[in-house]
């Protein structure tokens, strides 16, 4: 047969072998694929946490919880600082004696934009917790707040509060200041509705120890609100201590004092003088030796 004109020809474009029909399919790889599925997540090993010391533990709890963060949005998926408690019983418990150990709570409720939760509203389990807690007097001075009071529940709840030693009462505005005069129920109206209201809560708090006193600048020390929350104090045997907010120190009693002492004695002073200067009413010796009688 005579040769074809292309039978010596070198194909210029070879197709691949992978591409053509014919090529073996080769189906081990997505086998392979599909064992390696598992619904179960994946193997790592973990950090051992609770094998650092206590005080390493208690440190990395502080700052998960009280470093200051950006404003979290109601949108957001960033999950709270609170979500701590979450990862295992443990850790709720270390956690919370962190938190609640070293967080003030309020013994009665304020009206504030930004409320803060009131010993009342914590659940009982996070009460014995407790170590800081603060009554803060002077919002309502013309109408206390109804539930100011310390009823039959309050006071168990106050002794639940079996860690506190010390009670911080923060004293806002004295009502019996000349200044509020035409807008006080009357002089002595608020004195006596803090000084019983100081008086039930220390007698519900028999654990209490100290009891810090501390205002604004315009309280004065020794204000009738003041001396009548001191009285209170001293007479169930408690400890007063002054607060840094006002700069109340000890000192500063002492030198009130002694500021009253001198007062006293400045009177007592200012009345004998006055009494030498009175004409006497005895007899004197005249110039040429004869004995006169004073008129």
């Amino acid at each position: 047969m005579a040769s074809v004109w292309h039978d010596g020809l070198v194909e210029a474009f070879p197709v691949p072998v992978t591409k053509l029909r014919s090529a073996p399919f080769n189906s081990q790889p997505i086998e392979d694929a599909i064992k390696a599925l598992t619904l179960s997540p994946p193997t790592t090993s973990s950090f051992p946490f609770f094998s650092l010391p206590a005080e390493i533990r208690n440190r990395v709890y502080s700052l998960v919880l009280f470093s200051p963060t950006k404003s979290r949005k109601p949108s957001s998926h960033r999950p709270p600082p609170t979500s701590l408690y979450l990862i295992s019983s443990r850790t709720h418990r270390e956690a919370s004696y962190i938190f609640y150990t070293t967080q003030t709570f309020r013994l009665f409720p304020l009206q504030e934009f930004k409320p803060l939760p009131t010993v009342s509203e914590l659940p009982p389990r996070y009460r014995s917790l407790v170590t800081n807690t603060e009554l803060i007097l002077g919002p309502g001075w013309t109408a206390p707040p109804k539930s100011w009071k310390v009823t039959q529940r309050m006071a168990k709840i106050l002794r639940q509060l079996c860690r506190v030693r010390c009670l911080r009462v923060f004293v806002e505005i004295d009502p019996s200041h000349p200044l509020f005069a035409r807008f006080r129920v009357s002089h002595g109206f608020y004195t006596e509705f803090a000084g019983n209201l100081l008086r039930d809560v220390l007698a519900a708090m028999p654990q209490v120890e100290f009891v810090q006193l501390d205002g604004n600048p315009s309280v004065q020390m020794d204000g009738p609100l003041v001396v009548r929350l001191r009285t209170e104090i001293e007479g169930q045997g408690r400890v007063v201590k002054w607060g840094k907010e006002r700069g109340w120190s000890a000192a500063d009693r002492e030198g009130l004092q002694a500021e009253v002492r001198s007062e006293d004695v400045n009177d007592r002073m200012a009345e004998t003088q006055s009494s030498n200067k009175m004409p006497r009413e005895v007899g004197t010796a005249s110039a040429q030796g004869k004995y006169t009688r004073g008129s």
